[in-house]
């Protein structure tokens, strides 16, 4: 299959192709830094998580 030969050469994810997404997969959309602002924007705006739906960013 394509993926396979493709697979080595790409980093990441695209968010709208994920059916189902853990939580590693959610971090692979964005670059680090930016995957760390937001789970920051969570903690301090929704420690709880309440808005977990979609491909949640957890409160770190």
């Amino acid at each position: 299959m394509i993926w396979e030969k493709l697979g080595p050469h790409v980093s990441g994810a695209y968010a709208n192709f994920l059916t189902t997404a853990t939580d590693d997969d959610v971090a692979a959309v964005y670059p680090a830094a930016t995957y760390e602002r937001l789970a920051a924007v969570k903690r301090r705006y929704d420690p709880k998580n309440l808005f977990a739906h979609n491909h949640n960013v957890r409160p770190k």
